[in-house]
């Protein structure tokens, strides 16, 4: 798992965005530095095609995301992997 992923994960993590408490994919990507923005939209849909986020459209064509609450211990496991405090 790359490093923007863990990133993304610990971030949706500490707001405690799950199931259905979503947050639109311009505003998690913006809580990464500029120039890791492209990266960062890229690791959404990795993670997504992982199975441990939620998605549905939102406005303007915009996707919004959660964590998936069935996948919780394997998205612990992760961010205790990568040596993040969880």
């Amino acid at each position: 798992m790359s490093d923007i992923e863990t990133l993304l994960l610990l971030k949706l993590f500490r707001r405690k965005i799950w199931s259905h408490k979503m947050i639109n994919e311009s505003d998690l990507v913006n809580m990464v530095s500029k120039h890791l923005r492209g990266e960062a939209r890229h690791a959404l849909e990795r993670l997504y095609r992982k199975g441990l986020l939620n998605r549905k459209p939102g406005v303007q064509k915009e996707f919004r995301y959660s964590l998936r609450t069935d996948m919780k211990q394997d998205v612990e496991n992760r961010l205790t992997a990568a040596g993040s405090d969880v």
